[in-house]
């Protein structure tokens, strides 16, 4: 039975060694040795004061040495590494040096030379590396936000599509109203469009100190792109364009909002707030004779529905009045994800405008199905599933579809799921 012990602290020069960032990159460093050194662990400690934060942890089943070729391996691969102080002390109270393993010395973060070396000799001025090591723990939290917020937007297409009933929709049982795609379109799409959310997320944080109209231009050409590799993934079939339009919105407001916030959740009216003044500009399309035309833009002529373009405009009003509480309320009762989303979904149907179903069934006929979806909503919940595969047919055999309503569940599952990895939070978003 081998052990050994680590010592974890961060490099910091300068006296003042406690700050928010600092302590960000010590939670993302003890994670990292957490993920790396599992299953060794059998004792840990922690220690915060004015001089940084330590944790001492006890290994068991691993010698010193392997253990300490592990710790330079978190030095040098991770983003924060250089920032990392990972001592492995061997069983006689010896640290473990890097040479022993034939690794070279550290290199200093500005100049690459040896890290020791420029210490010694004082060669950086404590502001030059303070504020280098702040631009390096900004960058870090803001490629790990981007990356856990792509992550929650992609499982919220995959859940979108998944759910099942979903009258006149596409779902894992069928096609519903659309003879151009199926199940398997919507994974080609999806899979597509996983790298752009990001970069959608990117475009809001280096953009957070611009006017909400040059943010708004900003996305609209990443949403462009997005836009073209959809199509070229579905062969030119309309899968996800309203959705990337407000996931867009969505994730370069959140990005925007997380450059001054990053280290805490934020909550969910400021991003709306947020992305109402991002997507006010995107009505001005609904003005011009010039746009390209569209069905959200026949409706609107039409009937004076400002479909997603409004949702979006005024904070995506219906997801957080209607479709959050319905969906959250629904889980907490013990529902499944999949069963509580069907009847968020028939909620939307039943109280939202949908452009879609208007542009395929004219208003007469989408206001029916509204109030056919609001009928099925007062059944036992155990009897709603099997109403709503009837309402499925009725839909089908008037070519409806609510396109529309998925696209705000889809939203409904994003935000819910950015809550789940505290990127926002929703604790004031259901009324009282």
């Amino acid at each position: 039975n081998t052990s050994c012990l680590i010592s974890f602290t961060l490099n910091i020069p300068g006296a003042q060694k406690q700050f928010p960032l600092a302590k960000a990159a010590y939670n993302a460093g003890l994670e990292t040795i957490h993920s790396v050194f599992a299953g060794y662990i059998i004792y840990e400690e922690h220690h915060e004061s004015v001089t940084g934060n330590e944790s001492i942890l006890v290994l068991s089943y691993i010698s010193a040495k392997e253990a300490k070729r592990r710790a330079i391996c978190v030095e040098s691969a991770h983003p924060l590494g250089r920032l990392f102080d990972i001592d492995i002390i061997n069983p006689d109270g010896l640290s473990i040096s890097r040479s022993v393993l034939g690794f070279p010395p550290r290199r200093c973060m500005l100049c690459g030379d040896d890290a020791k070396v420029c210490a010694r000799s004082q060669r950086h001025a404590p502001e030059s590396l303070q504020e280098h090591i702040i631009t390096m723990i900004l960058n870090f939290l803001a490629k790990n936000d981007a990356e856990n917020s792509a992550s929650c937007a992609l499982r919220a297409l995959l859940y979108e599509v998944s759910v099942t009933p979903k009258p006149g929709l596409v779902d894992r049982l069928g096609n519903g109203s659309h003879t151009d795609m199926d199940f398997y379109t919507f994974l080609d799409s999806t899979a597509a469009l996983a790298p752009e959310f990001s970069k959608l997320f990117q475009i809001g944080w280096e953009n957070a100190l611009e006017p909400p109209s040059a943010l708004f231009e900003a996305l609209r050409l990443e949403g462009m792109i997005a836009e073209t590799k959809m199509f070229n993934a579905t062969h030119n079939v309309n899968t996800h364009k309203g959705l990337i339009f407000s996931l867009a919105i969505i994730l370069g407001a959140l990005g925007s909002l997380r450059r001054n916030l990053p280290l805490v959740p934020i909550p969910v009216n400021s991003l709306t707030e947020k992305c109402g003044l991002i997507a006010s500009f995107s009505e001005m399309d609904l003005h011009n004779e010039n746009f390209r035309s569209s069905h959200g833009l026949n409706c609107y002529k039409s009937f004076q529905v400002r479909g997603v373009r409004g949702e979006a405009a005024d904070g995506f009003p219906t997801v957080i009045r209607t479709a959050l509480p319905t969906l959250r309320e629904a889980i907490a009762t013990g529902l499944h994800i999949n069963d509580a989303a069907a009847i968020t979904l028939l909620t939307l149907i039943a109280e939202t405008q949908d452009t879609n179903m208007i542009h395929r069934g004219g208003k007469d006929r989408a206001n029916a199905a509204r109030t056919e979806a609001a009928q099925l909503l007062k059944l036992p919940r155990d009897k709603i599933a099997f109403a709503a595969e009837e309402l499925d047919r009725v839909f089908i055999a008037h070519n409806l579809s609510p396109g529309g309503c998925a696209d705000l569940l889809a939203i409904t599952l994003f935000l819910l799921f950015l809550d789940e990895k505290q990127l926002i939070t929703l604790d004031k978003s259901v009324p009282e």
